[in-house]
């Protein structure tokens, strides 16, 4: 995570520019390690400050541009030889009055420069500016699309244009020396290390590496990965395969390439490797126009073996007889036949003596040719002539008397000793000895047909003189030809010092995001305009808001679906019973407190009462009892019993009352016992919440604008 804030003091010097009639200029980059730096806190736009302790690079733009009317970009190139350091922030400031107009604060990045230890790393950084009138303060017009190049895709055409290079060197594939090689070490089979080019890529192996698998063939896959920021490197594997597959592109987009390295041989390998490369090819400084060198370190170029040819073909016409029978010739033509010439598949001609027969009288460049007549050619002389010979004598050409000035000269047939003959030399003519080598150096003996067509097919296998000179530079050549270099003159390869046009960078950048995105492509950026305003090629459309993004195969490019969707209540059930069994039930009262109970009784005579009475308790059921003033006083008078009914002996005269009082010794329990009868009870379950409820699925989230590219 990052901050950036455009300062106060960079309004207050705009303003002042504004006064003085003067564009804002901002001609310096800075880039700092700011100690203890917390990038996720806001900066105070008030306090932005760099110290020169802080201070780790400062760097003019290398490129200033207008991105829109409210947007300025500033852009620096940190090169390979810059480094090592790392900083934290990045100031955009005026250099004459020190102003900082911007400050970013980022996580730690690291600036490396190439050494012999180690590879280092090109930064591009752009700060972008944005402010109301910017284009018009800074007084800029520049299209930054005419200088940011992305370096992916210029990279990638250069991979490829490297890849076709060496596949017309060395093929679709091509092992060089023993690389790949399979061989038993340690009783166990192992590829040998080195190199090998598959599909123009050029791969080593670094070590001898086992064979592993129970394929019936050993196969190198060979594939170029990288990262768009990262380092690419192309990547040999082996694998054990029952056949060897087309190119394909695995599951990350990386294109691989697959050459046959080896057949199972029973327990072991044998080796299937194609073999290529320059090291099949000899040199230029190997190949030797001399026709007479002997030597294990060249070949005879074409020139030379044309010399050898053209001797060869002299030897062979010589032990042929020299002349040869064309057959018959027509002198009403006017013309002489064609010089007559021998040639190779190749085309390469020779001119050889010859004669034709005669078959139709005529006169040619004067001279008359009657039938019976021959026609001779001497590759010599390089002359046509005629020869008469009749029975009679011979005339050559109308000389005659032959037969009279040949007369003291040998006949026919004879025969002469070798040592009569003279040994034919590179100076002189005479006897030559035929030789079927191809590697004497010798230069007295004449080469056989054999011993030239040997020499002549190990040419022909070979680099030719025509096309190592158009393929390659010579040692000291220099690259000026445009024919070295496809067509282009060094003049129009890149320098470390070189320039571009406006509309020629501006045609690679447009090239470039046109197929970066294509119809279709989305862009999610925090930026509200459209990107047709700064840059992007094409029509764009802003998508709805609260929509997000998911992989899908079919339905591509529509809008579906609600981010609040109504919660569904799984499938459930409610339980309720009631009883309508007979219930029997006591209930209890509870009476606390001591209390008493009186009551009189008036009789107008003798009377008797009767009942039971509970006295402390007890209650008696046996007997009868009186009371009233008994034999024995006072008290109670027991009597007797009958009928299950008592009777008091009472003895009253007259008229009198009796109060009885019956008292309670303290708390005590009523009982009732309720009866309930066959009954139901209805039973009701409730719902809670709420009918239709919905549920927000988007959670936690950040605000983009998402747009699509429609044309």
């Amino acid at each position: 995570m990052s901050q950036n804030v455009i300062t106060t003091a960079f309004e207050a010097y705009r303003a002042q520019c504004e006064l003085n009639g003067q564009p804002v200029e901002l001609d310096e980059i800075i880039l700092a390690l700011i100690p203890e730096l917390d990038p996720t806190q806001p900066i105070d736009r008030a306090a932005v400050e760099c110290r020169p302790e802080w201070v780790r690079h400062r760097q003019s733009p290398d490129q200033v541009g207008a991105l829109t009317p409210s947007d300025i970009v500033y852009a620096v190139v940190l090169p390979t030889s810059l480094g090592d350091f790392e900083f934290n922030a990045m100031f955009l400031a005026n250099r004459a009055t020190g102003t900082i107009a911007m400050a970013v604060h980022k996580g730690i990045e690291q600036k490396l420069a190439t050494t012999d230890q180690q590879t280092g790393n090109t930064l591009v950084k752009n700060m972008v500016m944005r402010y109301s009138g910017a284009t018009e303060a800074t007084q800029l017009q520049v299209d930054p699309s005419t200088w940011m190049v992305d370096w992916h895709q210029r990279l990638f055409g250069l991979m490829a244009d490297e890849a076709a290079s060496n596949r017309d060197i060395y093929g679709n594939v091509a092992f060089l020396a023993d690389g790949f090689k399979p061989e038993p070490i340690d009783d166990q089979w192992h590829c040998l290390p080195g190199t090998a080019y598959v599909q123009g890529l050029r791969t080593e192996l670094a070590q001898a590496t086992v064979i592993t698998g129970n394929g019936a063939l050993l196969v190198a896959e060979v594939c170029q990965q990288g990262s768009a920021l990262g380092a690419w490197h192309n990547v040999a594997t082996l694998h054990t395969m029952d056949a060897v597959p087309e190119s394909d592109t695995d599951a990350a987009g990386f294109v691989r390439h697959y050459a046959l390295v080896a057949e199972r041989d029973g327990n072991g390998w044998r080796d299937a490797r194609r073999l290529g490369g320059l090291a099949l090819y000899l040199e230029k400084a190997q190949v030797s126009h001399d026709p007479a060198l002997e030597s294990d370190a060249h070949v005879p170029s074409s020139q030379a073996l044309s010399d050898v040819k053209k001797t060869a073909d002299f030897a062979l016409r010589i032990a042929q007889g020299a002349v040869v029978n064309l057959g018959d010739w027509n002198a009403t033509s006017g013309v002489f036949p064609a010089k007559p010439y021998i040639t190779d598949e190749q085309g390469n001609g020779q001119l050889v003596s010859a004669y034709w027969f005669v078959t139709g009288q005529g006169i040619v460049d004067g001279e008359e040719y009657k039938i019976g007549d021959k026609l001779n050619y001497s590759h010599m002389n390089d002359s046509f002539f005629k020869t008469d010979n009749t029975e009679r004598e011979m005339a050559i050409n109308h000389v005659e008397g032959l037969s009279e000035a040949l007369a003291n000269k040998a006949t026919k047939q004879h025969q002469h000793l070798a040592s009569d003959l003279p040994n034919a030399s590179t100076t002189s003519k005479g006897v030559v000895q035929l030789s079927g080598a191809t590697n004497s150096t010798s230069t007295v003996l004449a080469a056989t047909a054999s011993a030239v067509k040997a020499a002549f097919d190990l040419a022909a296998s070979k680099l030719t003189q025509a096309a190592a000179d158009a393929r390659y530079l010579g040692k000291g050549a220099k690259a000026v030809d445009a024919d070295k270099l496809d067509g282009l003159n060094s003049s129009d390869f890149s320098r470390s010092n070189h320039g571009h046009t406006a509309a020629q960078v501006g045609a690679v950048a447009t090239a470039v995001l046109a197929a970066m995105f294509p119809p279709g492509h989305l862009l999610i950026t925090t930026n509200s305009a459209n990107p047709a305003t700064y840059g992007y090629p094409g029509t764009w459309a802003l998508i709805e808001s609260d929509v997000s993004i998911r992989s899908a195969t079919s339905g591509i490019g529509e809008v579906s679906g609600t981010n609040t969707p109504t919660v569904p209540v799984p499938a459930h059930t409610h339980s309720a019973s009631s009883g309508s069994a007979m219930l029997n039930k006591r209930f209890t009262t509870n009476t606390t407190g001591d209390h008493g109970h009186s009551g009189s009784a008036n009789s107008a005579g003798n009377h008797h009462h009767s009942g039971g009475v509970r006295i402390n308790g007890y209650t008696t059921a046996q007997g009868a009892f009186i009371y009233g003033k008994g034999a024995s006083g006072k008290g109670f008078t027991f009597g007797n019993y009958s009928s299950n009914s008592w009777e008091p002996l009472t003895n009253s005269a007259g008229l009198h009352t009796h109060s009885l009082s019956i008292g309670s010794d303290g708390s005590h329990y009523h009982y009732t016992d309720v009866n309930f009868g066959a009954h139901s009870h209805s039973v009701s379950v409730s719902s809670t919440g709420t009918s239709g409820a919905t549920l927000d699925v988007r959670g936690r989230r950040m605000n983009v604008y998402m747009w699509k590219r429609a044309a």
